[in-house]
């Protein structure tokens, strides 16, 4: 997209072309973003608006600034590398429980994953009170899949939202930490039962790996515990 050197471009314009450059690789992960003086004579904006339109880039994880050097774009970028973790309730609230409080003390440092390239995935909290479309974490969701900064969506339940409502037709895949069937709920998402066995295998086979023998945990219902049991013994857990 090119402009006119004589139109001047507001700071959320100027942010936004710069985001999308980034997002289509015109500017690749780990390269120097053009410097300010050229981009105020391709873009028209003041050397303030460009500062800023940086700014925010460097806010939102897409740019790293390295003092003389320049700024440079970021290695892993939000659009790839961000979920986020959607609360129905808020930390404020007498319905915040040690489930929740247990899932944002691991998600608030980044995920590495196994494989090659490695990559680090990180988890970005909405807390959404009673899951409802209103409210300061629901406009900054809305605002953050608008902008194509999410590579996902992890809900803790489904939320009690509108068919219509961005966060349910966004392009982003959708996961839900459920145990019940969601029935004619409009939250089309793929379905993550922490009692089946796949992910109980995955859970104990990490926690052997990193070294731990002895675990202790909930079974909620009680016909289940024979079955972590078993299942915890074949991965030399206790």
């Amino acid at each position: 997209m090119i402009y006119a050197g004589a139109m001047r471009l507001s700071r959320l314009q100027i942010e936004r072309e710069l985001r999308r450059r980034i997002q289509a690789r015109i500017y690749p992960p780990g390269s120097c973003l053009p410097s300010r003086r050229a981009l105020q004579q391709e873009l028209g904006g003041s050397p303030l608006t460009i500062q800023a339109a940086f700014d925010q880039l460097v806010q939102q994880g897409y740019a790293v600034p390295h003092g003389t050097q320049g700024t440079f774009v970021a290695e892993h970028l939000p659009n790839e590398s961000t979920v986020a973790l959607v609360f129905n309730d808020g930390y404020e609230t007498g319905t915040w429980n040690r489930f929740y409080s247990a899932l944002s003390r691991i998600a608030a440092d980044p995920v590495r994953l196994d494989g090659p390239p490695a990559a680090t995935t990180a988890f970005r909290p909405y807390c959404l009170i009673g899951g409802r479309p209103e409210g300061e974490a629901y406009e900054r969701l809305c605002a953050d899949l608008a902008d194509g900064a999410l590579a996902g969506m992890l809900f803790t339940n489904p939320p009690l939202l509108s068919a219509s409502s961005p966060v349910l037709t966004a392009d982003v895949p959708r996961v839900c930490i459920d145990n019940v069937a969601l029935g004619g709920h409009p939250f089309t998402t793929s379905h993550l039962r922490i009692c089946d066995q796949p992910v109980l295998a995955a859970l104990f086979g990490r926690l052997r790996g990193h070294g731990r023998a002895r675990i202790a945990g909930l079974a909620g219902d009680p016909g289940n515990l024979d079955r972590y049991r078993t299942l915890a013994a074949a991965h030399g857990l206790e």
